[in-house]
């Protein structure tokens, strides 16, 4: 018989652990061994002194997986389900002006900066700053990623739990007034 300690994880849940006794109910303890196979990847293992079988799932990406378990010692076959959801990251979002006064003809640089403020890694990770009409678009220098500077998209794609990356956009002012410029990311 197997027992697993959670049917369900998050994204950044490293173990999956599986406890099995024998066909008396004595727990299975140190050095029994056990087959896994993951999604159909055969996974060898063997139990801790309290009958615990532990491996890595890091690697899973979040969805249901189908986990077999095999007893070599008992010939007992179990399937089991651990369904990976997909973690919540923070994604916080900073954008400064340089300078923050400009005239008609001048060169402004806005500074995005996103940050990955965890508890994971961050994927598909977009950040918007469309340019108001004000302003004439001239270069862009990204530290990762790359901005579309007619839909206003940054696709940064990853960051990693704690990274950061910066966009400078460079434009023109076209026109006098007070203009604000917002960015956002998801």
């Amino acid at each position: 018989l197997f027992s697993s300690d959670l049917e369900e994880y998050y994204g950044y849940a490293t173990f999956f652990n599986v406890t099995g006794w024998d066909e008396n109910g004595t727990l299975l303890k140190e050095s029994s061994e056990f087959n896994f196979c993951i999604d159909g990847t055969l996974k060898d293992a063997s139990s801790n002194k309290e009958g615990v079988c532990a491996f890595n799932i890091s690697s899973l990406k979040p969805g249901k997986h189908s986990i077999i378990s095999y007893n070599i010692r008992t010939n007992e076959i179990v399937s089991n389900s651990i369904y990976i959801k997909e973690p919540v990251c923070k994604l916080s979002i900073e954008k400064t002006a340089d300078p923050s006064k400009v005239f008609v003809g001048d060169i402004i640089k806005w500074t995005i900066t996103v940050f990955n403020n965890g508890p994971c890694d961050a994927h598909e990770v977009m950040a918007t700053d469309k340019l108001q009409s004000a302003f004439e678009f001239v270069s862009y220098n990204a530290s990762k990623g790359d901005y579309d500077p007619l839909s206003g998209k940054w696709n940064i794609s990853y960051l990693a739990n704690g990274e950061n990356a910066t966009l400078d956009i460079y434009c023109i002012a076209l026109k006098e007034g007070s203009f604000t410029n917002e960015a956002n990311v998801s």
